[in-house]
């Protein structure tokens, strides 16, 4: 009876020996198993549950200038040449040329079909006055140069147009005096090969909520249509040279126009300007 007990007991120990060894040896095999790499996510950071669902470029420029009509078309067909870069499937919509008066522009806006999701962003290039009005100093963009008088676009009606569409953004960008007398024009360095930060003209463009409405000058300020120092993409206006350096910025991504590319905005205008103008925001930026 001792005999069968002492077997029954060996018996015992020798499964749970073989229980151990086999545990201690899928342990093994599993410490041995090289573990899977987690895959790298793309984390979207731009504020809201989504991007526009479409950017509206509307390009204004005084190209009746007999002075520096020249220097204005570039500008308009860099920063367009910039855009498309940056986001090719934009809805470019050029009204420039002498058949797009004022009212003309804003009839043509006024029909556009804007998304409540979509983005616009306006850039005008050209002359630019500030006038005395009953409610107050107004601004107003030059379309054309003419004999007699200017086509003078008031960028409150032009605000007003865009908001009747209640879009998700209104981004308003004028490359133009805010003042009356003319003032010394600046000359230009060599041209520099700049390539757009894609991720900031998408948080910029496409991720902004509100409006953002910048001229370049402050009021009662002129704006000088050539810069010092480096030219960057082939720009020439002290402002639009600045806004393309702050856009290509390679070592910072922007996610507000507020902060920090409000700050270097201003930074590079006043050097490309010599210090003569920076630029000036008629609302709060967002």
């Amino acid at each position: 009876m001792y005999a069968a007990m002492k077997n029954k007991m060996l018996k015992v120990l020798a499964v749970l020996l073989l229980a151990a060894m086999t545990s201690g040896l899928t342990g093994a095999q599993e410490s041995e198993r090289p573990r899977e790499r987690p895959t790298a996510q793309f984390v979207d950071t731009v504020a809201g549950p989504e991007l526009a669902s479409k950017l509206h470029v509307v390009l204004l420029a005084d190209l009746g200038c007999p002075n520096h009509g020249a220097s204005f078309r570039n500008d308009l067909e860099t920063v367009k040449k910039f855009l498309k870069q940056a986001i090719p499937d934009a809805n470019i919509i050029d009204l420039t040329g002498q058949e797009w008066t004022p009212t003309k522009v804003l009839d043509h806006l006024g029909q556009l079909k804007i998304g409540s999701n979509d983005n616009v962003l306006v850039y005008h290039t050209g002359h630019g006055v500030m006038l005395k009005e009953k409610q107050g100093d107004s601004h107003y963009m030059v379309l054309w140069d003419q004999p007699d008088h200017n086509d003078l676009l008031s960028r409150d009606k032009l605000r007003a147009t865009l908001l009747g569409h209640r879009p998700r953004g209104l981004i308003m960008l004028s490359d133009c005096c805010s003042g009356f007398p003319a003032n010394g024009r600046a000359l230009g360095g060599p041209a520099l090969e700049v390539t757009p930060n894609l991720a900031t003209l998408r948080h910029l463009l496409l991720g902004v909520r509100g409006v953002v409405d910048i001229t370049a000058a402050q009021v009662g300020v002129n704006a000088n249509v050539f810069h010092i120092g480096p030219n960057y993409a082939g720009a020439r206006g002290a402002f639009t040279t600045a806004l393309l350096r702050v856009l290509s910025n390679p070592a910072t991504t922007y996610h507000t126009w507020s902060g920090d590319f409000w700050s270097d905005l201003v930074k590079e205008t006043r050097i490309n300007s010599n210090g003569y103008h920076q630029p000036h925001c008629f609302q709060p930026l967002p």
